[in-house]
């Protein structure tokens, strides 16, 4: 009797983890849904307003609260939701969730309370949403494969509204929204075939790539295209040694600059097509924003002045209004203080030391996982991804840190493919 319950019972962990997932492929399901209506709000049918209703409900903000309140009423009645908030209070996106948090403490001194309170839950309920999603999903090619497929949708949507709007047209085209979470894709299939992970393809990749490359470029974005350049090199350069790695990157980063400077009219042709030396230089008014932000970081330098508030008090400049600083990290400053950069620091700290740790055990993948965090922080400069408010390329970086921490930097799971 022994002996039979015993063989009817899940050897491995791998056979614990496929039984665990029939059981749970209803909640990837609905999550995903849910996750990929939370873009197509933002991306897809996205609104012009006044900068300063920021706060203001309306149809569409009705919809966000909607689709918000449903993805964490999931997670907090569904059993697998209590196991993902215990491992994300004790993993590697530990630092994010701890970051989020102090936000939504700054909603005291807001000067918007709900919508301080809002945003920061809504933060931390896309990060619980997917942590949840990629825990439960059993081998690595399954999480690449969900991670992929909700990139790619997402870029679309992104691009669609383009389209939509002011029809194929290259110079209408130009954003950095869109790019922004295509570059991520472009890197991560770029690294799949580096790589070559058990249960992907090679051309499953290749094809992956190329769809993300045409993405890329139809958004003309010199950021993205930059990040995601400099994301591949650092693919190419990864390895288990960290010295020869260190090396190999800076080799690469020194022939790169030498490029540039040998055809750098050529690539600003290229790169900035009809845009002035001035507006190249201050990375079209970018450097003014960061400015004016920083300057109202050092009215409040301790706490910032409530997330996401501070950057919200905008910047006018020729009767151009902007209420985003334009840059995650001027972000932190500006909305959560001294206080928040270090919490912040902690996090994106951690998330680099469990990068580097995995590539020195030479784990599946782990290249291309420091290949897109450097093109998500080289990008985080021009397009906040990371430490502003959530905007809908975020979901695309969340989902890829969610897939790194459960299935390329946790070492007992890193071996089912």
């Amino acid at each position: 009797m022994t002996a039979l319950k015993t063989e009817a019972e899940p050897r491995s962990y791998a056979q614990y983890a496929e039984m665990a997932y029939t059981r749970l492929q209803g909640v990837v399901y609905w999550l995903s849904l849910l996750l990929l209506a939370h873009v197509c709000r933002s991306a897809l049918f996205k609104r012009k307003r006044d900068p300063s209703a920021f706060d203001t409900v309306d149809d569409s903000a009705l919809v966000v609260i909607i689709i918000v309140f449903a993805v964490g009423l999931t997670i907090m009645t569904h059993p697998a939701g209590g196991a993902t908030l215990r491992r994300l209070f004790r993993g590697t996106l530990t630092g994010l969730v701890a970051y989020y948090g102090f936000c939504v403490i700054s909603s005291l001194w807001s000067n918007s309370f709900l919508y301080s309170v809002f945003r920061a839950g809504e933060m931390l309920v896309v990060i619980s949403a997917m942590a949840m999603l990629f825990a439960v999903i059993p081998t690595r090619h399954q999480a690449c494969k969900l991670f992929f497929w909700f990139a790619f949708l997402s870029s679309l949507m992104g691009m669609a509204w383009y389209i939509g709007r002011f029809g194929l047209s290259l110079s209408q085209l130009h954003s950095n929204d869109f790019p922004a979470a295509a570059g991520i894709g472009t890197v991560f299939c770029f690294g799949m075939m580096i790589d070559r992970p058990q249960g992907i393809s090679r051309s499953f990749a290749l094809v992956g790539w190329l769809g993300f490359m045409l993405i890329l470029a139809l958004g003309t974005s010199a950021g993205s295209i930059v990040a995601a350049t400099f994301g591949m090199a650092i693919v190419l350069a990864a390895g288990k040694n960290i010295g020869r790695f260190t090396s190999n990157a800076l080799v690469l980063g020194t022939l790169m600059g030498l490029l540039a400077m040998l055809a750098v009219d050529d690539i600003k042709h290229m790169m900035f097509p009809g845009k002035s030396e001035e507006q190249i230089v201050s990375f079209h008014g970018r450097t003014r924003v960061w400015r004016e932000h920083l300057t109202v970081f050092m009215q409040n330098p301790i706490i910032g002045k409530g997330f996401p508030v501070g950057e919200k008090y905008g910047y006018e400049k020729e009767g151009r209004y902007t209420n985003s600083s334009h840059n995650g990290f001027v972000s932190v400053a500006v909305n959560t203080g001294s206080v928040g950069i270090a919490i912040f620091a902690c996090a994106v700290g951690l998330i680099g030391y469990r990068s580097l740790h995995a590539l020195s055990l030479d784990l599946p993948m782990s290249r291309t996982a420091i290949g897109v965090l450097v093109t998500a922080c080289a990008n985080n400069m021009t397009c906040p991804l990371i430490g502003s408010h959530w905007f809908w390329p975020t979901s695309v970086l969340i989902a890829f840190l969610s897939l790194a921490a459960f299935h390329i930097w946790d070492p007992q799971r890193a071996e089912y493919a």
